[in-house]
């Protein structure tokens, strides 16, 4: 194979934190209670440390110009065009939540009741304590998360690259193509210019996964826990940015086993859970206050494997009719545009063929990234809903495949030295059009988020010119929290939370009411449901005008009831 013409001999021994820890596969005889190998060990091979890694300054520089020009990016993309980073209701929900922590921050209280976690709030809080109360603030907060991705991405494969042996070079080189391949990722560059808790979850992700590498491959104990408490720290915060990711404390656990020799060190796992778990008693604690509840979510409560095969739903947002089975749906974005280019996926195969071919020696980095893939996939198959910006979630493991492959590549190259830089020069350019044609996508993506949050606001301001009395009560639905931002002399409602029962209890028919919803979506996608239900509830028992359209919406006045007889 490939790979055995370009990997040195593997160690038989290496030495972390005082212990001798024998590479799966050799023989070798211990002195007593296993210590140091200042005491003379009898192997069967040579008895010597991993491979170097970059020097310290080299690998922080390297870090850092690729923050720098991660966050260049996404501001050159948006200095081109009008957009703050709200878009949809998700956006503003999060914004406002922002505000709540930053104001709790204020006075030392418990923020109020929050349907999602408090990660993202409280990172934008913190934003909020370096610049002012705005939305650009908030979408800097997710510039800088999306471009410290970036940055553990490359810390992360470069640590890695010490269980494979590989030198310094290929090394930072195959880091800084798994950095650039997150970078240029369309899904995430999207995810990275909009006030939503996706990128920031993800650097978080990332971040916990490039400490724990570290903290297994440190040679000093007490500095080894320090790395042990940000894994911890890191996995808490990505807990409660988005739920998904407390699911990466499996293989977590089982990265280190390999580490401990198969044996449970309970010290170094009571470190571990400690941060993680006092983040999450923290946000267990503020959840119990709400109704909302994550443990009381649908999905979760309705998850089931045999979704997987399905494609028509009908769940808590609505009737869904989809292309492709849920399973099949979150596997293609492996070779989706919006998350990496088709080409690359030949570099994917190779990365994923050269972890089994060395599996003896790799055995870590396999349960660490195949578990990571394993839990965060198999649940999303579960769920009765589809959302490309869900696979965010074991995107990165994608990414490093890939890079991986790339290595492999790299390596065998080199194997003819007087044509080794050309071919690696080429290699390195050809790299340049897959990025290219996801950076592409990532650009027309972030353009029609924006050019639908500008048709959204043109429908509000459309509205605003139409209704002609001051105070009203509207009743929406995608538009709920954007009216409430862009229309606050008006009382906005959520048309989702109304019954018969509620609606007939505060339409005061001598009041002016409006309606300003999409039809098509209350036709459809909610057919039969809540918001579906009131509509009809209205037409039934009052007098509906049909003011006017402007794009998907209408806007409709209730007047009086109908009458009856």
């Amino acid at each position: 194979m490939i790979w055995d013409a370009v990997y040195r001999t593997p160690p038989v021994v290496v030495v972390r934190r005082g212990r001798v820890h024998p590479i799966p596969g050799s023989s070798i005889t211990y002195l007593p209670d296993n210590h140091l190998l200042s005491q003379s060990v009898t192997t069967s091979g040579p008895c010597i440390k991993r491979n170097n890694p970059i020097p310290s300054i080299a690998r922080w520089s390297i870090a850092l110009l690729i923050f720098v020009g991660s966050a260049a990016i996404r501001l050159h993309i948006l200095s081109g065009i009008a957009f703050d980073g709200l878009y949809g209701q998700d956006a503003y929900a999060y914004f406002q939540y922002g505000q709540d922590v930053y104001d709790s921050l204020a006075v030392l209280h418990a923020p109020g009741q929050m349907y999602w976690p408090l990660g993202f709030p409280i990172v934008i809080a913190v934003g909020f304590l370096a610049g002012d109360i705005s939305a650009e603030s908030a979408q800097v907060i997710t510039i800088v998360c999306s471009a410290l991705a970036s940055s553990f991405m490359f810390l992360l494969v470069n640590g890695l690259s010490k269980q494979l042996d590989w030198k310094r070079l290929d090394a930072a080189v195959t880091g800084i193509v798994a950095a650039l391949l997150l970078m240029f990722s369309a899904q995430f560059l999207q995810s990275s210019v909009v006030v939503m808790s996706d990128a920031p979850a993800v650097m978080w992700a990332i971040l916990s996964a490039w400490s724990l590498v570290e903290y297994v491959h440190h040679l000093d104990q007490s500095t080894a826990y320090r790395w042990l408490l940000l894994t911890s720290f890191a996995l808490g915060m990505a807990g409660i940015t988005r739920w998904i990711y407390f699911l990466l404390a499996l293989p977590w656990a089982l990265y280190v086993l390999p580490d401990w020799g198969w044996r449970i060190r309970w010290r170094d796992g009571l470190i571990a859970v400690f941060p993680a778990g006092f983040i999450l008693l923290l946000q267990l604690l503020h959840s119990s206050s709400t109704p909302d509840a994550f443990y009381t979510h649908d999905w979760l409560q309705d998850w089931n494997i045999a979704h997987a095969a399905q494609r028509d739903f009908v769940n808590a947002d609505g009737t869904f009719h989809y292309g492709n089975p849920v399973s099949l749906f979150y596997l293609h974005t492996i070779r989706d545009n919006y998350y990496v280019s088709e080409y690359l996926l030949p570099l994917f195969l190779l990365g994923a063929s050269m972890l089994l071919w060395r599996f003896r020696h790799v055995q870590g980095i396999i349960l660490l990234l195949g578990g990571w893939f394993a839990v965060t996939y198999g649940f999303l198959i579960g769920i009765p809903y589809e959302n490309i910006r869900f696979a965010l979630a074991f995107h990165p493991v994608i990414i490093i495949m890939i890079a991986l492959g790339f290595g492999v590549m790299w390596h065998f190259l080199w194997i003819r030295p007087r044509l080794g830089w050309l071919m690696r020069i080429a290699f390195l350019a050809a790299l340049f059009f897959p990025l290219q044609i996801t950076y592409n996508a990532g650009l027309q993506r972030v353009d029609e988020i924006a050019t639908a949050k500008n048709k959204d606001l043109a429908a509000i301001e459309w509205a605003k010119s139409r209704i002609l009395e001051e105070h009203v009560t509207v009743y929406t639905l995608d538009l709920w929290l954007m009216m409430e931002a862009y229309a606050p002399q008006h009382d906005i409602k959520q048309i989702y939370y109304e019954t018969p029962e509620s609606l007939s209890r505060t339409i005061d028919p001598l009041q002016p009411t409006y309606l300003l919803l999409n039809m098509w979506a209350i036709n459809n996608q909610w057919l039969g449901k809540e918001p579906w239900i009131a509509v009809q509830w209205l037409h039934e028992h009052h007098h509906i005008v049909r003011i006017g359209q402007h794009g998907n919406y209408t806007l409709y006045r209730i007047n009086s009831p109908t009458p009856v007889g």
